[in-house]
Order: structure tokens, then sequence, then C-alpha cells
């Protein structure tokens, strides 16, 4: 220990540990400090090390020289780069980066990097893309946009008091007394196997996503393989060692590559935010938790690659949508296929095949005029693969315009029949926790993998909101997430089952088919039963376009004679709605010309029967 005395010759009392230019002091022991007289007082041993911050120790008759100031500015400049590093590295405002014309450029901003230097830039800067700033292109290569930090001193002064320096001549040497910090924007190359390979629409995403895969990898999580085939092992790691010292580099603002002559760029690929102290991201990264920040950059890259395309583009958006409500038109169009129906259903109970031809001929082309109205057609949608999209986000946004009814299809159109996908209504204020659920989980392949598909949930905004200022009639957007684990309690349940009813399929061995436009006998009837070809399933009340097993097998037995006409046996008076049925039926044959069919009420059973012609050998 040493005792430090005044420049008056004055003892103080305070002892200090001795220290030899900063090293680490003798072991120091203090039984029972601040405790004396304490019965069981704990003792305290502590060990002193003066090797962290050092700043100047300002005593009367010092004589301050330049590098007394330079230790003052060096300590306080680490102090703020240690709080700084503790902040984390990133980008804290601005710093905006996009191209103008061919050159690159950069908005005034302030970031952090990973040693805790504080970048600030207070203009804008522009960099040309050119041979001259531009590093040589590698293979599979591209270039990454950082900040670094700078220094240089500036100005001009006399130099006093400097024999060495001073010179004889009049006026003296100068010095330059200023130092100035800023910022060295540089761009870097950087390259991902397989790049030069992939399509030029696709080279967007691919590059986003695959830098998304290699910053994933680099944090070498312990509970997931790093890379394929790898093997995990929880108790091969050191969960007791502390977190590394961060590499001193500059602050990524976006990536560059070449496609087709024109520079790409695409900032939230690199870019990422200030998010904590590097220790928790570290962890994070180990445990396949993803970093906030770069769950954000994930979203906003993508948001940003999607800018300007909605699910339902404009220009194919119905023309007279503004005339004609969409619910009118399908009235007026469905009123006019049901008179060509019922006109169907009369022609058909005559006897003159080629009247009943000419009647299904004009069913048809009412049908296909429903079809082919631009207010009936789906609009065209923008999907995934067309934007040169593989690969989502496990969460983002989407905007839309498509009508509630044509929602669900154009939303299948944009990610492919890759996904599999669930709507799920809500009101808004719920679609941001969903979002934030998704922040750990995985990117959403659009890609086809062994049959194996993302399960995405579609956040619909549905719900109205019960806070007046809150309330609005439509969205204009939806949210999408990777699919989490469900409880019990979210499983959805399932529609109530339709009621249907069965029709069974009989065959009737009779050459004499003109009869049964007017009678069905109880004999004839208690024949047909005789061959029973199977059950067709309706909802009830209603048509579906019928087929599969039981067409098969009546096609099986038709190879012994044609079919000549069905007789479709209803237990009501719903004739129209029996003769569809049986009509539809016999197109799922697909015997050439249209078969007459006739429509008999008011039997014992529900039935559609098959007149087949007799051959003698």
């Amino acid at each position: 220990m040493t005792t430090t005395r005044s420049d008056c010759g004055c003892s103080d009392t305070a002892e200090v540990p001795s220290t030899v230019k900063g090293k680490p002091a003798a072991n120091m022991t203090v039984p029972g400090a601040g405790t004396a007289g304490v019965a069981n007082a704990p003792v305290a041993t502590g060990t002193v090390v003066l090797d962290g911050f050092r700043g100047l120790n300002p005593t009367d008759g010092l004589f301050l020289r330049a590098d007394h100031l330079t230790l003052i500015q060096d300590y306080a400049r680490s102090l703020a780069s240690a709080l700084a590093t503790a902040g984390g590295a990133g980008v804290v405002h601005g710093l905006a980066v996009r191209l103008v014309g061919s050159e690159l450029e950069v908005a005034p901003g302030l970031a952090i990097s990973p040693h805790g230097r504080l970048l600030l830039l207070t203009s804008t800067i522009r960099i040309p893309l050119d041979a001259a700033h531009l590093p040589v292109r590698t293979t599979d290569g591209f270039w990454r946009v950082e900040l670094h930090w700078a220094t240089g001193t500036s100005g001009s002064a006399p130099v006093y008091g400097s024999l060495c320096n001073d010179s004889c001549a009049d006026g003296g040497a100068t010095i330059q007394p200023l130092r100035e910090e800023g910022v060295e924007l540089r761009l870097v190359t950087d390259s991902l196997p397989g790049l030069d390979g992939v399509p030029l629409a696709r080279r967007h995403n691919w590059l986003a996503s695959s830098y998304f895969e290699r910053e994933r990898a680099s944090g070498q999580p312990w509970l997931v393989p790093v890379g394929v085939g790898n093997p995990v092992s929880l108790w091969s790691h050191d969960w007791e060692d502390g977190t590394p010292l961060p590499g001193e580099a500059g602050v990524p603002l976006g990536l560059v590559q070449l496609i087709t002559g024109t520079y790409d760029l695409d900032v939230w690929a690199a870019r990422r935010l200030v998010d904590g102290p590097a220790a928790g991201a570290a962890w994070r990264e180990r445990l396949a938790m993803r970093p906030w920040a770069i769950f954000l950059a994930q979203i906003l890259q993508f948001e940003a690659e999607i800018t300007g395309v909605t699910l339902l583009e404009p220009d194919a958006a119905p023309a007279a949508a503004a005339d004609v409500t969409l619910a009118a038109f399908y009235q007026d169009t469905a009123t006019g296929l049901l008179s060509e129906t019922q006109r169907f259903f009369e022609a058909v109970k005559l006897t003159d095949p080629v009247r009943a031809r000419g009647y299904f001929q004009r069913l048809e082309e009412a049908v296909q005029k429903v079809a082919d109205s631009p207010l009936a057609t789906a609009p065209k949608t923008s999907g995934a693969s067309q934007l040169g999209i593989d690969e989502l986000p496990p969460g983002g946004f989407l905007n839309v315009h498509s009508t509630p009814e044509r929602l669900e299809g154009d939303l299948a159109s944009f990610f492919g029949p890759n996904v599999d996908l669930r709507l799920r209504r809500l009101r808004a204020d719920q679609v941001a926790d969903e979002v934030l659920a998704a922040q750990s989980r995985d990117r959403i392949s659009l890609e086809p993998l062994e049959g194996r598909r993302p399960q995405v949930d579609i956040l619909v905004p549905a719900e109205p909101a019960d806070k007046a200022e809150l309330y609005t009639a439509a969205y204009g957007w939806v949210a999408f997430v990777r699919r989490g684990p469900q409880t019990e309690a979210e499983v959805p349940t399932p529609p109530p089952a339709q009621e249907t009813e069965d029709v069974e399929v009989y065959m009737l061995p009779d050459n004499d088919w003109r009869r049964f436009s007017k009678e069905f006998s109880e004999a004839d009837l208690k024949n047909a039963q005789l061959i029973d070809v199977g059950t067709l399933t309706f909802p009830k009340g209603d048509w579906a376009y019928p087929g599969g097993e039981v067409a098969r097998k009546t096609l099986e037995r038709l190879t012994a004679g044609a079919a000549l006409a069905l007789v479709a046996i209803t237990r009501g008076e719903d004739r129209p709605l029996a003769a569809t049925r049986a009509g539809l039926f016999g197109t799922s044959l697909d015997s050439g010309d249209p078969l007459p069919v006739y429509a008999l009420a008011n039997k014992p059973v529900e039935a559609i029967v098959v007149i087949v012609e007799i051959r003698i050998n």
C-alpha cells in the first residue's frame, strides 16, 4: 500500500492499492470489511485488477501535455463505446439507401458498429457504381454496402513552446488542431454458391433468402442442424460459456447485385436495426430463436420486394362493377339459366332425340355465357412464382383488393399449390399478436418438397372494430403466418355435415324405351331393381356433378348393349331436380349424343334408371 502526499507535505489518510502502469495490484484481503463488531459477519476476499478503462488523474503540479488531453478524450470515447456496445449494433435512424441512376445514395443517419463506434453521417453522399468504386465481381458474387468509422485531423494553428517544432522562420510551424470523426462507405465483395445459376427473375428473392439462411447458420444454433444432415447434440456444447466479443466490422446497409446489366438493390436483406446487447442475440441464435432485428428485416425485405403488387390487379377488376352489382348479375343469369333448364326438361319429354339434342345445346350455351362473363370470371392474380419469389418470411402482409367471394381463390393463386392455406377471420388488433408469435418459425418455402406442404394461416381483419375511431368497412390487406402449434381450444370446429340424400342407379333392359315418357309401372320398377348398379349421393334438394365408381360400373354393364334413355324417379313433385340429376349422370357416361331423359314423380324410391337395349344373340 502507498500513502499519497499533497504538495505541501501533509500526509493524506487515504490509502490506495499500488499499481504499476495499470497492471493488476497484489491480492488484497479485507476480513469483515464494514462489519466490525458484528457476530458471524461474512468474510469477503477480493482481487483488484486495474486493466479496464484508463483516464487522467488530474493533480496540481501536473505538467499538462497533449498525451494527457488525448487520454481524456480516449477515456470518454471508451466509455461511450462500451455503452453503445451494450445497446447493440445496427442502424439507429436514417441511413436510407437507394439507387439514383448509376449512383448509390445514402441519406444522413446514425448507426452503431459491433465495437460500439458511433457512425454519424450528417449529409447525403453518393458513390458512382463504376469500375473505380466497385471491386471486381467474383463468381456467384454481389456487393454489400457497409458503413465504417473514420477519423482524421483538420484546421491550422501555430505551434508554441516546442523547441523541436518551432521554426526560425517568420510565422513558425503549424499543426492541425481538430480531430474529425465520420464514416466511410464501402462496397465489399461477397458471394453465395449457386447465385449465377439462378434464373434472372428469381435472383432478387433467392439472394435475400440465401443471405438470411447463411446468417441463421452463422449463429451456430444448437437445437437444429447447421447444414443438411448434420447431427444435433445438446450436450456437446458448453452451456456456461461467455458471449464472444463481436468482431470489428462495418454496419451493413444493403446488398447490390448485377442483373442483366442493371444494378439491383435489396436494403433489408442486409440492414439490421439496433436490437439490444449482443449477448442476448447470441443466445437466442443458439437456441434457434430468431432475434427481433432479423425477423423485422425479413418482413420488411419481403414487403419492399412486393411494393405495388396486389392480389387483384387493377386492370383485372370488373369493368361494370360500378353499374351492376354482383348479386344482381348472378340473379339475372341464374333466372335465365333456370328458364333454359325448364325448356330443356319440357323438350326431353318429347320422343324426338334431335330436338332434345338441340335444347341440350342451348342449355350448354347458357352455362357457357355465364362462365365467360367478365363479372363471373375469376380475376387474374399476381402469383408469387410469377414475381420471382420462391420463399417468404414466417409472417408478413399482403395488399388485397379481392371481394370476399374471391379472396380464398386469389390467395391460393398467390401462394401456389405447395402451401396448405387456412383462412382465419379476426379483429385487426389481434393480427399483430399472431404475426409476433411467428418470430422464430421457419421461413415459408413455396417450392415442392417430397409431399411436405408448409401450413400457413391467412389472417383476415374481418371482424368490425368495437371502437368508433378504429372502424372501417374494409382494410385492404391480410396477414400471413406460418401456422403454430394448436391447442385443443384453438382447433376449429368442423362445419356441420351437409344434409344429403341418396339416389339409386338401376339398369332395365327394354327396347320399348319411349313408353317411359308417360309411365313407369310398379312391375317396371321391380324389374329395374334386379340390376342395382350403386348409389349416388346428392346435397339435399340440390344437384351435383356425379360419376365416379357408379358411372364406371354402369359403363361396364353397358358393354352388352347401348344406353337408350334415362328415367328420373322421385318421391316428390320436384321433377326438374330429378331430371337434372339424371341428365348430368348421363353426361358422366360419355355416351356421345345426349340421352333422352324422362322424369316421373311420386314413386316409392329415388332412382335413376338406365334403359338398355335388349340384344338377341
